[in-house]
């Protein structure tokens, strides 16, 4: 090889090395962006959350307006409504279990079937 044509050789070198760096560079400052950026969405939604949590408990009410006590006030009615329901099914399991258990406890009485 000719001396011109070393020197090009290591001119192309170092330019394809300096545009890799420099590309790399702002890779990683848009992931490092990107990543600020969902980190603030997501203390933005755990503020959110813990916030929520804190009027369902009823610490935090008075930053509410009559509008949201109201939507707040059939949330926390919709709940009871599915506890209570809940409350009642296992009841009517439990009786049903009892209920079940009585009837074939007389049947072996009455028939003579083996436990």
């Amino acid at each position: 090889m000719e001396k011109n044509e070393i020197v090009r050789a290591t001119i192309d070198r170092y330019k394809k090395h300096h545009a890799d760096s420099t590309s790399t560079g702002s890779v990683s400052e848009a992931n490092t962006q990107y990543y600020q950026q969902e980190a603030s969405k997501l203390r933005r939604q755990i503020r959110d959350i813990q916030t929520y949590n804190r009027q369902i408990v009823g610490d935090a009410l008075s930053s509410l307006s009559p509008r949201d006590l109201k939507n707040l006030e059939g949330k926390l009615e919709k709940a009871i409504g599915r506890v209570r329901c809940k409350k009642v099914n296992s009841n009517f399991v439990a009786r049903f279990h009892c209920f079940t258990i009585t009837v074939r406890q007389k049947l072996r009485y009455v028939y003579g079937f083996p436990e």
